[in-house]
C-alpha cells in the first residue's frame, strides 16, 4: 500500500469517526499505537541527555517529509487538520493513532501539532504517552520550543516529580525560555501541597521577574498550601494583596480560605468570608457547601449544616455522596443516628447506595453505642455492596467484639485483615492483647503482645497492666515479670497496683520461689 493510499484510507477513517462520533477502536493495544518499534521511554533528565536545549531553535516547519508529492503533501496537510482536531479529552486516542501512522509512514508533525498532543495528554493524565510523543519528536529531529517544556514540565508535576519538574525549568529558564502561568503555577501548586513554602515564594517572585504574571489560580494554590500547613494568618494576607493588585478572587479563593479559618477555628471569620462572597457575586459550589457544612459539623451546630444542606439543594447543587457522608459523620457524632439514617435514606431515594466512608460511619457510630450487633449489619452490607472494607471498618468492629468477649470473631477478622494488606493500628493490637486476657487466655494474649513487638509497635500502658495482671493470676510470674522488664523499656512507669499485684502472687509462693522472685524484682526496679 503506497503513502497517498495509506493517507487517504487513515482521512477516511478519522473523519468517518468524527462525523459519527463513534469511539475509537485501536487496532493495536495501548490506545492503538502502531510504532513498529518497541515504544521510547525517554525521560528528561540531565543524566540521559534527551533534552538537549542547547539546541532550541525558532524553526517550527513541518519535519523532514522524504518522497512526498504535491498529493501526498495535500493529504498530510489534511490529515494534520483532522490529527489536531481530535486532540481533545474525549478522541485523543484517535490522535495518537494518527500520529504513529504519519509516524509509520516516515515523517511527523510540526512543533505547534505535536504540543496540541502533549497537551491534551497531560490533560487526560496520560504522561506515560507524553514522554512516548516527546521521544518521537527527538528522534524526528523535529525543533521544539517552550511550549514542548511546558508539557513535560507540567508531566512531570502529574507524576508528582516535583524536583524533576524544578530542575527542567531552572534549564528552560537559563537558555532565555520563559514557561507559561500555567506551568509555574503547577510546579507552584505542587511545592505548596509539599509544605515547600519558601520556595513557593521564591517561585511566585521568579515568575513576575520574568514577565510571566501570576493569575488567581497562581494565587489560590499559595493561599492552599499557607491554610493546610497552618499559616492561615499568611494566606489571608496573600488574599487581601490580590485584591488590591486589582484581582477578582473566585469561589476556589474563597473555598480554601473560608476551610482554613475554620480548621484554624476562625469561625466568625469564616461566616464572613462566605457571606463576603455571596455579596460580590460569586456563587457557592458543590465543594464550598461542603466546606461549611463540614464545618459546622465538627464545631457542633448540626442547625446550621442542615440548612446549608437543603439551601445547597434549593439552589440546584446536586450533592454528592461525599456531601452526605459529611452530614451523616456530623449526625453521628452527635449520636442523632435515627436523623443520620434518615439522610442515608435520602441518599438512597437519590440513586446513591453510599461508598465505604458511608458505612465505616455508621460502623463506628453503632460501636460507640455498644451495638456491634447493628455494627456488623453494616458490616455485611458494606461486603454485599462489593465495597473494599479498610483499617477503619474493622478497628471499631473488633474492639467492640473485644470488649464482649467474642475473641473468635475477633481473630476470623484479624486474619482478614491481613489477607486484605491492611495493616491494623496499635490501638487494635492492644485491643486484642486486652480482650483475650478478659477471657483468661494467657496464651492468645502472650501471642498477640509478642507480635506487637516484633512489629515494633508499642502497647499502651493498659495493656502492660492487663497482661501482668493476668499472668499472675494464672502464676506465671516469670512471665509477668519479663513483661514488666519491657514495660520499663518501653519507658513506662509501673503504678503500684502493678507492684502489688506481683508482690502478692509472689508471696503465695515457696520460700526459694520467693527469694528468686523478688531478685528479679529488685532487679528491674534499679533497671
Amino acid at each position: 500500500m503506497n503513502k497517498l493510499t495509506r493517507l487517504n484510507k487513515l482521512i477516511r477513517l478519522l473523519a468517518s469517526a468524527e462525523a459519527n462520533s463513534h469511539s475509537w477502536t485501536s487496532r493495536g493495544s495501548n490506545l492503538g499505537l502502531r510504532n513498529p518499534q518497541s515504544p521510547l521511554k525517554v525521560h528528561v533528565n540531565r543524566q540521559t541527555k534527551t533534552h538537549p536545549l542547547t539546541t532550541l531553535t525558532q524553526d517550527t516547519s513541518v519535519a523532514h517529509v522524504s518522497n512526498l508529492g504535491p498529493d501526498d503533501d495535500e493529504k498530510y496537510r489534511e490529515l494534520e487538520s483532522l490529527l489536531k482536531r481530535n486532540c481533545t479529552r474525549k478522541h485523543f486516542s484517535r490522535a495518537v493513532d494518527a500520529f504513529y501512522e504519519i509516524r509509520v509512514l516516515g515523517f511527523c508533525p510540526p512543533v505547534k501539532t505535536c504540543n496540541k498532543m502533549l497537551e491534551c495528554l497531560v490533560r487526560v493524565n496520560n504522561t506515560g504517552l507524553v514522554w512516548r510523543i516527546y521521544g518521537e519528536m527527538v528522534e524526528s529531529n523535529v525543533a521544539v520550543d517552550v511550549g514542548t517544556f511546558d508539557c513535560l514540565i507540567q508531566a512531570f508535576c502529574k507524576e508528582g516529580k516535583v524536583k524533576e519538574a524544578y530542575d527542567l525549568l531552572g534549564e528552560v529558564l537559563e537558555n532565555d525560555w520563559v514557561p507559561n502561568v500555567v506551568t509555574f503555577t503547577k510546579i507552584i501548586a505542587r511545592f505548596s501541597k509539599l509544605g515547600f513554602l519558601t520556595r513557593v515564594s521564591e517561585l511566585v517572585h521568579l515568575m513576575i521577574a520574568k514577565g510571566c504574571m501570576p493569575d488567581v489560580a497562581t494565587y489560590n494554590s499559595v493561599i492552599c498550601g499557607l491554610c493546610k500547613h497552618g499559616r492561615v494568618e499568611e494566606g489571608i494576607r496573600v488574599f487581601v494583596d490580590l485584591k488590591e493588585r486589582g484581582y477578582r478572587p473566585d469561589v476556589i479563593t474563597y473555598t480554601v480560605l473560608i476551610d482554613g479559618l475554620w480548621k484554624a477555628g476562625k469561625l466568625e471569620f469564616a461566616r464572613e468570608l462566605w457571606g463576603q462572597m455571596q455579596q460580590n457575586g460569586i456563587r457557592p459550589n458543590l465543594v464550598s457547601y461542603n466546606v461549611l457544612i463540614d464545618g459546622y459539623c465538627k464545631h457542633v451546630n448540626l442547625g446550621h449544616a442542615k440548612e446549608l444542606f437543603l439551601e445547597m439543594s434549593d439552589k440546584g447543587i446536586k450533592p454528592r455522596i461525599w456531601a452526605y457522608n459529611t452530614l451523616i459523620a456530623g449526625l453521628c457524632l452527635e449520636k442523632r443516628i435515627d436523623e443520620a439514617l434518615s439522610v442515608r435514606s435520602t441518599m438512597l431515594e437519590k440513586g446513591l447506595s453510599g461508598d465505604v466512608v458511608t458505612y465505616n460511619t455508621f460502623i463506628l457510630a453503632y460501636c460507640n453505642q455498644g451495638n456491634v450487633q447493628k455494627a456488623l449489619e453494616f458490616y455485611w452490607g458494606l461486603l454485599i455492596e462489593g465495597l473494599k472494607p479498610t483499617v477503619s471498618t474493622y478497628t471499631p468492629l473488633i474492639s467492640e467484639l473485644c470488649k464482649e468477649g467474642k475473641m473468635k470473631t475477633v481473630m476470623r477478622m484479624f486474619k482478614k485483615m491481613l489477607e486484605m494488606g491492611l495493616v491494623p493500628f496499635c490501638c487494635t493490637h492492644d485491643d486484642i492483647v486486652v480482650g483475650h486476657c478478659g477471657q483468661g487466655d494467657t496464651v492468645e494474649a502472650m501471642s498477640a503482645f509478642n507480635r506487637m513487638l516484633e512489629a515494633g509497635l508499642k502497647p499502651s500502658e493498659m495493656t502492660f497492666r492487663v497482661l501482668i495482671t493476668s499472668l499472675c493470676g494464672e502464676g506465671k510470674v516469670d512471665d509477668a515479670l519479663w513483661v514488666l522488664w519491657k514495660m520499663i523499656e518501653k519507658r513506662y512507669t509501673p503504678v503500684a497496683s502493678v507492684w502489688s499485684s506481683l508482690v502478692s502472687h509472689i508471696c503465695s509462693q515457696t520460700l526459694n520461689d520467693m527469694e528468686m522472685h523478688f531478685e528479679k524484682v529488685l532487679k528491674v526496679d534499679k533497671y
